[in-house]
């Protein structure tokens, strides 16, 4: 009410809501940083010049002497040097600590010693899960550079929480939403609790879904990054798997476990003499009935340590 002109009951709810969510990408920008690559090149001439790249990073750890940032390693790879730039735009060199190639994730180190009160306003995001909870048509935010520069923001909703990456030593969860970015979108995707629920990817993309954002789900990163974080070897082993099929198990007699479908040539995996086609049903002592099995052991260890596995040719 408000007589002729006057904004409609309906435009206000939604001005409203489109308000709140400025509000909490306002908060949540406050974990966002812009990290800088500078790489230092020659010309034909011998002549170095240097070329600078910028992707996003998300703050997800603090101690008393570093801040933890995770970003995509394909931007920073090979980098002669590394700048990160905070929501208030104070800027430092920052250092690559661990990294992964396989799902592209890296961690950065930030120096707090010496920022001061500078060090208060470092502030780690918290992480929310994708497993046990229907994500489907949950609304969302895209963080970082899903329109593919640094800063920018997507708003939508789940429409897919059942897709699967397979990856060597490891199966994700890929989540799908309605948000139309570039088809280079890097960044993070927060639920509405303010919580880290995917890191975008633009991996597994079919032709006429390039455009839209999708994720991996965050509960099947969580060991990775946090391994990362603690500056550890990533464990390798050099297999992809898939679970066996309840359908092989009941009608063909074939044991529970996760069915090996590909090998990686020179992998610890190939030398111990594990085969194509072998169905791991045991991985240190603990029974491995499905991959999630198989990701909770394996993500405990830690590269270099000696893993006892038994399979069913």
């Amino acid at each position: 009410p408000g007589g002729e002109g006057a904004p409609s009951p309906g435009y206000m709810n939604y001005l409203q809501i489109y308000e709140a969510l400025a509000e909490m990408v306002e908060s949540l920008d406050k974990s966002i940083v812009t990290i800088t690559a500078t790489k230092i090149n020659k010309d034909w001439l011998s002549n170095e010049y240097e070329t600078k790249a910028e992707t996003t990073g998300v703050i997800v750890g603090k101690t008393g002497k570093e801040a933890l940032i995770l970003t995509d390693y394909s931007s920073i790879k090979d980098a002669n040097s590394l700048t990160v730039t905070l929501f208030n735009d104070y800027s430092a060199t920052i250092e690559l600590k661990k990294f992964h190639t396989n799902s592209d994730i890296a961690i950065v180190s930030l120096n707090l010693t010496g920022m001061g009160t500078q060090a208060e306003e470092v502030v780690p995001a918290s992480f929310g899960s994708t497993t046990g909870d229907n994500l489907l048509c949950s609304p969302v935010i895209a963080l970082g550079s899903p329109m593919g520069n640094c800063g920018t923001v997507g708003y939508g909703m789940i429409t897919s929480d059942r897709g699967k990456i397979s990856m060597v030593d490891a199966n994700y969860t890929l989540l799908a939403t309605d948000i139309y970015g570039s088809q280079y979108a890097k960044g993070y995707l927060f639920n509405l609790k303010g919580q880290i629920i995917g890191i975008i990817t633009n991996k597994n993309k079919s032709t006429d879904m390039r455009n839209m954002i999708t994720a991996y789900g965050i509960t099947d990163m969580k060991q990775l990054i946090s391994t990362l974080s603690g500056g550890f070897d990533v464990a390798y082993m050099g297999i992809t798997g898939i679970d066996v099929s309840e359908e092989a198990n009941t009608q063909g007699n074939v044991p529970l476990g996760v069915y090996v479908q590909e090998m990686e040539e020179d992998s610890p995996a190939l030398r111990a003499g594990i085969q194509k086609g072998d169905i791991i049903v045991e991985m240190n002592g603990t029974a491995i009935e499905n991959y999630a099995d198989f990701a909770a052991v394996f993500g405990e260890m830690k590269g270099g340590r000696m893993a006892t596995v038994k399979v069913m040719r």
